[in-house]
């Protein structure tokens, strides 16, 4: 028997507008160390996006070693890491010697040994109880050879065509490993399409239309389990029970805040390789709240918060008919002495008005809009075709990701 436990998308460091969060990233891996006790976890997998950043913090790095000193001494045999898109490859991979002497298995970046990306999970007697294709996620100087002359269209197909090269690739040689009752389990970070992801999730607008969509079914079968991660709800994909996305443990965004988090935990019982699933809803460590409509539902609706004399932070959005432009002095004065702490507010009436003398070619300063939004509303106001505007999201969903992607820590 063994079992297993899934998670990823932590995001350690990330902030909630300029509000640090380290407290609810140390109360979360406090409480994944306690159940990996609890439920006695064999082996543990984190797929992808540790931290928020390639750069994290010192605090960051310090709650994510810790966690993994501390796991290193429960009934945990394994832990294997990739990185996500979020994540500096170099700097996951550079400790990895260090971290193979207490059994922690890290693949950044792609590897040049397909070898590499294939960890074998061995008990204490040395035999094999399960093989894991630890594929990091592919960024497209991993897959492919750009040339020159290229539509979008070409580079979308040939980076699918090279992820799912790659990908056989590795479970070809986890294959060699696979006995009677050894469960084979792929690791992905990775956007499946038809996957579900939250209106505001910051991974979404990186992929415009199909754009590094990958199918599923076009991936090597016969597989056990597929661990992804990337996307922040929890889900499966394609209709099959074994393909999940663990999602993110804790809300990322107050879009997230209504989400139920989880991890999810894989029973293997011995010849049989098909894995008993159980999610385990994780705490909420931080409640967030957001709250729409005009000032007097929005003023209500802080009141009623208040009443839970509880800590929230919340995110006012107003969308009453009058300007309002006192709107942020009504709402702090309300929240004023209570446990409810403003994060963000959107005055969305004044953001419509603001929109409309942008399409008008007013030279006005949105300070509501993020670059999205602005790069959006610019191509409105100009006389693009739908053809037009749709490589030019492309483009700029391109360079995105390309900056996203630079790790800086490399040499």
């Amino acid at each position: 028997m063994l079992k297993v436990l899934h998670t990823s998308d932590w995001h350690i460091g990330k902030s909630l507008y300029t509000k640090k969060r380290y407290n609810e990233f140390e109360k979360f891996l406090d409480w994944l160390v306690e159940l990996i006790r609890k439920e006695e976890i064999d082996l543990l997998l984190i797929s992808g996006d540790i931290f928020d950043t390639t750069t994290p913090s010192n605090r960051a790095l310090e709650l994510y070693y810790s966690f993994l000193s501390k796991t290193s001494r429960t009934s945990c045999k394994k832990i294997v890491i990739i990185g996500g898109n979020h994540d500096s490859a170099t700097s996951l991979d550079a400790p990895k010697q260090l971290l193979n002497a207490l059994n922690i298995s890290v693949v950044g970046s792609a590897r040049d040994d397909i070898c590499e990306e294939v960890i074998k999970v061995v008990n204490d007697s040395g035999e094999c109880e399960a093989v894991v294709c630890a594929v990091p996620y592919l960024r497209e100087r991993d897959v492919r050879i750009v040339e020159g002359g290229e539509t979008l269209a070409d580079k979308a197909e040939k980076l699918l065509l090279g992820v799912k090269e790659h990908y056989a690739r590795v479970v070809e040689e986890a294959r060699r490993y696979i006995g009677s009752g050894i469960p084979l389990i792929v690791m992905g970070h990775l956007f499946a399409a038809r996957a579900i992801s939250s209106s505001d999730d910051s991974e979404r607008e990186l992929y415009v239309g199909n754009l590094a969509h990958v199918d599923i079914s076009e991936l090597p079968n016969k597989v056990d389990y597929y661990a992804l991660g990337h996307l922040h709800i929890s889900q499966t994909v394609g209709g099959s029970d074994a393909v999940r996305y663990s999602g993110s443990p804790i809300a990322m965004s107050f879009g997230e805040a209504d989400q139920e988090k989880k991890v999810l935990i894989l029973n293997f019982n011995g010849e049989d390789t098909i894995p008993v699933i159980t999610d385990v809803v994780v705490p909420v460590f931080q409640k967030l709240k957001k709250i729409s409509g005009n000032l007097e539902e929005i003023l209500a609706g802080i009141e009623e918060l208040k009443k839970l004399d509880d800590s929230i932070w919340i995110e006012v959005e107003y969308c009453g008919s009058d300007i309002c432009s006192e709107l942020k002095e009504r709402i702090t004065s309300c929240v004023e002495g209570s446990n409810v702490e403003v994060r963000r507010v959107r005055n969305l009436t004044v953001l419509e008005r603001s929109m409309s003398e942008v399409a008008a070619g007013s030279d006005i300063i949105l300070e509501e809009l993020d670059d999205s939004e602005v790069f959006k509303k610019c191509l409105e106001g100009r006389d693009f075709s739908e053809v037009q505007i749709k490589e030019l999201n492309e483009l700029y969903s391109e360079i995105k990701v390309a900056l996203l992607e630079s790790d800086t820590n490399a040499e």
